[in-house]
């Protein structure tokens, strides 16, 4: 699916992969539309930050979150 993800996804959308190319300011509540439309055992990678950016690999397990920093990044910020 190619879009803004803002504008598309909906929780009956599920996901086992998710990528964002366009830097998140801060990180997402784990109840916001991001991480819902994700399974358990989904990934979602995103930059994120404003002036500094890190590429973060979040992970949905059954029942809690994984958050894992990847190193300094420069990416667009999500509009």
């Amino acid at each position: 699916m190619i879009g803004s993800a803002t504008e598309i996804l909906k929780p009956e959308l599920q996901f086992d992969k998710m990528i964002s190319c366009a830097a998140l300011p801060n990180l997402p509540d784990t109840k916001s539309s991001y991480f819902q439309s994700l399974i358990p055992g989904g990934i979602f990678i995103f930059p994120m930050g404003k002036r500094d950016q890190y590429l973060i690999f979040a992970k949905r397990n059954l029942n809690d979150w994984s958050f894992e920093s990847k190193g300094g990044v420069r990416f667009v910020p999500l509009l």
